[in-house]
């Protein structure tokens, strides 16, 4: 366990992986010609196979998010009055300009003419806010090798620049300097130090040590060296991950147990001094940082994954909750309507809509993103947060290797997809150094649910009722799943229950397609591995809707090799009906089937056709891909055909000669239960 959750990373290692990520983005963009890329996936880089078609893959956006899976997507356009508006609205650059990093750092030193003593004393004498976080009983003597933490109020920076040199002299002393919100130059690896609200209790609780420097008083002081060590150091602070284990890793500088031990002991609190324990306590005193924050420190310090793993709440097949927070720069501009319009129109559930109050917006300011709200690598900031947009996604895709490997908790591609897609509208319309991150979102549904409680807690309930009702239908709203070339889908409701409607466009392709569903439905009702059809017009029809958890790639994907077997047996047998009804499906690939109560549906019937007469089975089109006409640029679709990476035999992992094997065990299997039932009575009888 121990070796698990420390990291082992060195200075190699930090440059072979830097050089890994720049040798896939100069390499790609050749290989996806060939349908391959360089790709982080399980743990390591390798080449492979990718699916996604070139035209459609690594379209990246300013800052570096590719657009997944959105179909050559475009944001509905601005009207002239908000196009202008977006222009002509000033908005002020970052200090600096453009995107040159400050040259500051959260390093700095005492110069040794002044001294520590006639520092804190400059300082006391001036009022400043401020708090040396630790290690603060022995001050003014500082060990050689030791530096001073200090937090100082935001309104304090500007003062320091008086006192602190930038670079080591000799003889002077090391210190990092914090912010409460985080400043540049003064946080901790992008985000403050403490949450902005922790470090102002922190700040108005002080205490003077040794009548002369101002340290947090006891509380303060347990609560902050615990969040310190637990979220800062983890497995560095030489604590065991539980109580009674061993250290994860030996340290030799402090001793971060004894003095949390001392300082519970004077409080008189019981505490678990471990990982875990220190954890469960501060989120008992509400001193443990939000979700996303925990998310951005757990890269390095992987022992903060299993403390994510206790908030790891939801996960509901086929639904993902999305919560979408609009800056302040966007309301300067009027951008909620065209956001809400933009996430309806892709085939999002809109569930709230809502501008925060003064007291919302300073709650979600301080905690979500860990109350870091610069510009990133934006020319300009995006602001404070200003809106707040909750939606259900009924069609999550699931994230490819490469997003998993920048955005390691996102859990729906689609959600940021269209965050991207947001962002690249804004942006297109806007001179490249006015640029600017105008939209943020959650990256999943534990921290969506993370951001309602922490910046509109009075609506919780109502979105959580919303929620579990489901999309209920509206008279003018549908909820677009996805756009073809010969029809849309959409999810509407019929009579409480959720269906998808397949709207059919009117050219020659879209009619030959609608009349090849329509013969499927006349000639295949009833069986039971076809979808449920629930209605039908001149152009469209309503089916069941199957949610994309249960398609037959992603169940398989979690399956024992004996179950695919199984599954790749049941897939030949629905083929084998087909055959034997004189059709041929010729479309058959994974995301076609759905594994539901049990057993396999097959949907999609745009391309059904009669089979020519005198086609054995085993060569027939559905099986090899071959004897018929590829429909609609397909790309001979059938069980065996191994250049697709959605083909059944690929994915199941299961050779055709063993599909076919097992489909005839199958078949014996389903035609002898009443012999084996019998016989055990005759013995019975005896």
């Amino acid at each position: 366990m121990s070796l698990e959750l420390v990291p082992r990373k060195t200075w190699f290692s930090k440059r072979k992986a830097k050089l890994q990520t720049l040798f896939a983005r100069v390499v790609n963009p050749a290989l996806l010609k060939l349908r391959y890329g360089y790709v982080y996936d399980n743990g390591r880089w390798r080449f492979q196979r990718v699916r996604t078609k070139p035209k459609k893959f690594r379209r990246t956006f300013e800052d570096g998010t590719p657009n997944w899976d959105m179909d050559g997507a475009a944001p509905l356009p601005f009207d002239d009055n908000m196009r202008r508006l977006i222009v002509e609205t000033p908005e002020a650059m970052a200090a600096g300009g453009g995107r040159k990093k400050s040259k500051l750092r959260k390093r700095r030193y005492i110069p040794a003419e002044l001294g520590v003593e006639g520092f804190f004393n400059r300082l006391n004498a001036a009022g400043i806010a401020y708090a040396a976080l630790r290690w603060f009983d022995d001050l003014p003597h500082v060990a050689e090798g030791e530096d001073i933490d200090l937090l100082f109020a935001d309104e304090a920076m500007p003062f320091l620049e008086e006192l602190f040199i930038p670079k080591r002299r000799r003889g002077a002393i090391k210190c990092d300097v914090y912010s409460t919100s985080g400043l540049p130059a003064s946080n901790f690896e992008g985000l403050p130090y403490y949450e902005e609200r922790l470090a102002r209790n922190l700040l108005n609780h002080t205490v003077m040590v040794n009548g002369l420097v101002k340290a947090p008083d006891t509380e303060r002081h347990f609560l902050s060296l615990a969040y310190h060590a637990v979220y800062h150091k983890a497995h560095n602070s030489g604590l065991p991950l539980e109580a009674g284990g061993e250290p994860l890793k030996i340290v030799s500088d402090h001793d971060y147990a004894a003095v949390l031990r001392d300082l519970a002991d004077r409080l008189g609190w019981k505490v678990d001094i471990s990982l875990i324990g220190l954890h469960r306590f501060l989120a008992e005193r509400d001193w443990a940082p939000a979700t996303d924050t925990l998310r951005k420190l757990s890269p390095s310090r992987p022992v903060l994954k299993l403390l994510l793993d206790e908030t790891a709440r939801y996960d509901t097949p086929g639904r993902e909750l999305c919560v979408f927070i609009l800056r302040d720069w966007a309301r300067k501009r009027g951008l909620l309507p065209w956001v809400t319009a933009n996430l309806r129109h892709y085939g999002f559930d809109v569930k709230i809509v809502h501008e925060l109050n003064e007291d919302e917006r300073d709650a979600a300011r301080a905690r979500i993103r860990g109350g870091n709200w610069n510009r990133g690598p934006y020319p300009v900031s995006g602001g404070d947060p200003y809106a707040v947009i909750a939606a259900c996604d009924y069609a999550p895709e699931p994230p490819d290797s490469e997003l998993r490997r920048k955005q390691p908790f996102a859990r729906n591609a689609r959600s940021v997809a269209i965050k991207a897609l947001l962002r690249d509208g804004i942006n297109h319309i806007v001179p490249a150094n006015q640029r600017t991150n105008a939209v943020h979102s959650a990256d999943d549904e534990t921290e969506a649910w993370d951001y309602l409680e922490i910046a509109c807690p009075d609506l919780v309930a109502k979105v959580r009722e919303r929620v579990e009702k489901g999309y209920g239908g509206d008279p003018v709203l549908k909820l677009k799943l996805h756009r073809g070339k010969r029809a849309t889908s959409y999810l509407v409701y019929r009579d409480g229950r959720p269906c998808v409607l397949k709207l059919f466009s009117d050219h020659p392709e879209a009619r030959i397609a609608y009349n090849a569903e329509s013969l499927a439905r006349e000639r295949f009702a009833g069986r039971p591995w076809t979808p449920e059809w629930v209605d039908a017009g001149p152009n469209w029809i309503l089916e069941r809707f199957y949610p994309q958890a249960q398609r037959l790639d992603r169940v398989a994907a979690e399956m024992a090799p004996e179950a695919r077997l199984d599954l790749a047996a049941r897939a030949v047998r629905v083929l084998r009906d087909i055959y034997d009804a004189g059709f041929a499906h010729r479309d058959i690939h994974v995301e076609n089937f759905f594994w539901i109560d049990g057993k396999l549906v097959l949907i999609d019937y745009e391309t059904l056709a009669e089979r020519p007469e005198g086609t054995a089975f085993e060569t027939s089109y559905d099986i090899t891909g071959k004897g018929m006409p590829s429909p609609f640029t397909t790309g001979s679709m059938g069980y065996a055909n191994r250049r697709s990476d959605r083909s059944l035999c690929r994915v199941l992992e299961v050779p055709l000669e063993a599909a076919l094997k097992a489909e005839q065990g199958l078949a014996r299997s389903a035609a002898t239960p009443a012999r084996a039932v019998s016989k055990p009575r005759k013995q019975a009888v005896r």
